[in-house]
């Protein structure tokens, strides 16, 4: 699947669906399901940090794991903030979101229900960027982690947060936390988060961020990698990637302009 190769491809650890249920919740590849990357922690602070693995372009494609159960767990978790791996330069200096889909989803509807959402991703361009780009690495995960941090210092005690990222992430950061003293809080039934109204609908403002990255792409992007990537046949390269994953954004237009939450 061409999504896969490209930029959401920088967030995301190959989970394709493996469609099926248990107690614990989807299997979303062999040998894991829902129940392992989904969790809650205390943080020093006494407040709730709830992360959550998610899957990237398989939500369109793993029926038991749709946008849909995405809605269901930030109603169920009632956070009072959600971090989403998106970097947050990119959207001060631009207006746009440059990560995967499901945190476009993410912000749009936080947005749309008042939840405020911080960004929280951390990665750059640059000659290196196409040996990078299919996998999480040590640096990344790091300064990932440092920006949670600095998110986590405006919680307050008593409050929620729904930490969202790459299930790659998940299974690096989640056992940092406990290093640095975060307490696990046992979730019980946690396939029951996935649960809730069947009905489903996009959030209104989230064709047009869509719109403003297809903009972007077309209009300011190119001079990004023109200004960071110094070897020609890697910016070819890397500006086709780009030049991909603008259209799967135009795709995802589409199914968003038509409520189209499955592929077909």
């Amino acid at each position: 699947m061409k999504l896969t190769k490209i930029l959401n491809c920088i967030s995301l650890f190959a989970l394709f669906g493996i469609t099926g249920c248990s107690k614990k919740g989807p299997l979303l590849h062999s040998g894991t399901n829902f129940s392992d990357v989904f969790s809650c922690l205390e943080t020093p602070t006494k407040s709730e940090l709830y992360c959550l693995g998610t899957i990237h372009g398989a939500h369109f494609s793993n029926k038991e794991y749709t946008l849909r159960h995405l809605q269901n767990i930030i109603e169920n978790v009632k956070p009072d903030y959600i971090f989403i791996e998106s970097r947050e330069d990119t959207y001060q200096k631009y207006g746009v979101l440059d990560g995967p889909m499901e945190m476009r989803f993410l912000f749009a509807y936080g947005r749309e229900h008042n939840i405020p959402v911080e960004m929280i991703d951390y990665w750059y361009i640059d000659d290196e960027f196409p040996k990078l780009q299919n996998s999480t690495w040590p640096e990344r995960d790091k300064e990932m982690m440092k920006n949670i941090q600095k998110k986590l210092k405006t919680v307050k005690e008593g409050e929620k947060v729904l930490l969202c990222f790459g299930t790659a992430h998940y299974y690096y950061e989640v056992p940092e936390f406990k290093k640095m003293g975060f307490k696990e809080r046992p979730i019980k039934n946690k396939a029951d988060y996935l649960k809730g109204p069947q009905d489903f609908k996009y959030p209104k403002t989230l064709a047009q961020d869509l719109k403003d990255y297809i903009y972007y792409s077309q209009n300011g992007l190119q001079d990004i990698l023109n200004n960071n990537i110094k070897d020609n046949s890697i910016r070819t390269v890397v500006s086709k990637q780009f030049a991909d994953y603008e259209e799967n954004i135009k795709i995802y237009l589409k199914m968003v302009e038509s409520n189209q939450w499955m592929k077909q």
